[in-house]
């Protein structure tokens, strides 16, 4: 069965916050209803958000405790219908507290092309409920 894939990302953009700079869009959670839950026919919804929130300068001791309990709890919460292992798809084997070189882009936070590859392959498209 055919899918279509609506993208609604904004480089830069946060869950906890605004946008530093006005092009990186209004919080998160601001923007869910109207750029994704009121779209025509949407009846599945992936959420990929977050790695700004930690990607501020804050201590890398910090950040990874931070993504540490974040990951936990995403994959223990029971909010969602079920959890895409991202962080498993792209993390490093030898150090998981980073991305696997083949993976990272420039800023060794966000996926490059190869990166976002593996995270369209971890996706099981029979987990979706929207057909028809």
């Amino acid at each position: 069965m055919p899918y279509s894939v609506v993208n609604a990302g904004i480089s830069g953009n946060r869950v906890t916050r605004d946008g530093f700079i006005p092009q990186f869009g209004p919080v998160a959670t601001a923007r869910l209803q109207h750029d994704v839950l009121d779209q025509p026919g949407v009846t599945d919804v992936i959420i990929l958000e977050g790695i700004n929130d930690l990607g501020i300068p804050i201590g890398a001791d910090y950040h990874q405790l931070v993504r540490r309990q974040l990951n936990s709890w995403i994959r223990g919460q029971q909010l969602a219908d079920s959890v895409i292992g991202f962080d498993a798809a792209l993390r490093d084997p030898v150090d998981p507290s980073v991305l696997a070189p083949r993976y990272a882009g420039p800023d060794n936070l966000h996926p490059n092309a190869t990166g976002y590859q593996a995270v369209a392959d971890a996706i099981d498209l029979t987990t979706f409920g929207g057909q028809g």
